[in-house]
């Protein structure tokens, strides 16, 4: 068992061994920190309402992503399109809403991939991204009736496998 933040590590092996590579992000593609969107990413919002960053509820640090304000049979969307390696994305999320009714929806280039709904507390969430260019969508979306809880999704903690990223997780073996 080794624990280390060397990249790369080299191991010697002398005798037949199972390897596995458990990696952690250790930054964030976009943490919200800033207070607002003017980070480096190309971020657009579209709906009813649009997304904003907010001090209220957070995963982690001070800010985070928060869903426009909206009523009954709105959306509010936070779009991201952008140049990407092959690999994993990840983000935390929490949902405040009716269950069953509103939610949360997440889409990667046009596809849902996941729906959240009712009271969710913080997550992590992690997909798989194609290289080239992705459209990732957060689209929170209301019912005809009624509002329960904070009526509101979070995103913090957005990790990306960008092109221009310095150190990317990858396990190899060399004979």
């Amino acid at each position: 068992s080794v624990n280390s933040g060397q990249n790369p590590l080299t191991l010697v092996m002398t005798q037949n061994y199972t390897l596995s590579g458990t990696f952690q992000v250790i930054s964030y593609t976009d943490g919200f920190e800033s207070g607002g969107f003017a980070g480096t990413l190309p971020w657009t919002s579209f709906g009813t309402a649009q997304w904003m960053v907010q001090s209220d509820v957070s995963y982690a640090g001070q800010f985070a992503a928060r869903s426009g304000i909206i009523s009954d049979q709105q959306q509010s969307s936070l779009f991201l399109r952008t140049m990407l390696m092959a690999g994993t994305g990840a983000f935390r999320v929490r949902v405040s809403s009716e269950p069953g009714w509103d939610g949360l929806e997440f889409y990667l280039n046009g596809n849902l991939l996941k729906r959240w709904t009712g009271e969710v507390g913080w997550e992590n969430y992690q997909f798989g991204v194609i290289d080239g260019v992705n459209t990732l969508e957060w689209r929170y979306v209301k019912d005809a009736n009624f509002s329960i809880g904070l009526d509101a999704a979070f995103l913090d903690n957005l990790y990306l496998p960008l092109p221009d990223q310095a150190v990317a997780a990858q396990l190899s073996v060399a004979l």
